[in-house]
C-alpha cells in the first residue's frame, strides 16, 4: 500500500486455469477466454476504485485447461512483478487427468512453483487463491490439502 500512496505501479500477475481466464464469465460467450469480464481485471477496477487510483495494473495469464504444474513454464518470466496470484484449485483437483492419477504428484510441482515465485528478484507477495474443485461435489478435497500443506 506504500507504493499506491507513493503512486507507484503495482504489477500483479494471475495464473490459473479457465475460470481466472474468464471462461463463460459473460452470457451465451460460451467456453472462450474473456480477461475483460474474468476475475483478475474486476479485481484491478476493484483496487483503483478503492485507492482512487490507478496504479494497480493486472496480467492476467491463466490459460484453460491447465494445473498448475503449467505455471512452471510461465513463473521464471514474472520477475517484475509486486504480486503473483495463483489460482488452479479446479484443474489440479482433477489429478487423474493431469497427475497420472496419483494426487500425490501434485504436491512436488505446486511446491516448486511456489518456491520459483517467491525467489524472483523482486520478492513479490505470493497469494494463493482457493476456491471449490472439481471433487468438491463429493466433498473429498485434494487440491486444497496439497496447497494448504505446501503454504504452510
Amino acid at each position: 500500500m506504500e507504493m499506491l500512496d507513493a503512486n507507484e505501479t503495482i504489477k500483479v500477475a494471475i495464473l490459473g486455469g479457465s475460470v481466472t481466464a474468464g471462461h463463460e464469465c459473460a452470457p451465451g460467450q460460451g467456453n472462450v477466454a474473456n480477461h475483460t469480464c474474468a476475475w483478475p481485471k474486476r479485481l484491478e477496477r476493484m483496487l483503483n476504485t478503492y485507492y482512487h487510483s490507478s496504479y494497480v495494473k493486472t496480467v492476467n495469464l491463466a490459460r484453460g485447461g491447465t494445473p498448475s504444474r503449467a505455471g512452471l513454464t510461465q513463473v521464471m518470466s514474472l520477475q517484475d512483478y509486486d504480486i503473483i496470484i495463483i489460482h488452479w484449485t479446479a484443474n489440479d483437483d482433477n489429478y487423474k487427468k493431469f497427475y497420472k492419477g496419483d494426487s500425490q504428484l501434485m504436491k512436488p510441482v505446486f511446491e516448486t512453483l511456489i518456491r520459483t515465485a517467491l525467489s524472483l528478484p523482486k520478492n513479490p507477495a505470493v497469494i494463493l487463491f482457493e476456491g471449490f474443485g472439481f471433487r468438491y461435489r463429493n466433498a473429498e478435497p485434494v487440491a486444497e490439502e496439497m496447497h494448504h500443506e505446501v503454504a504452510r
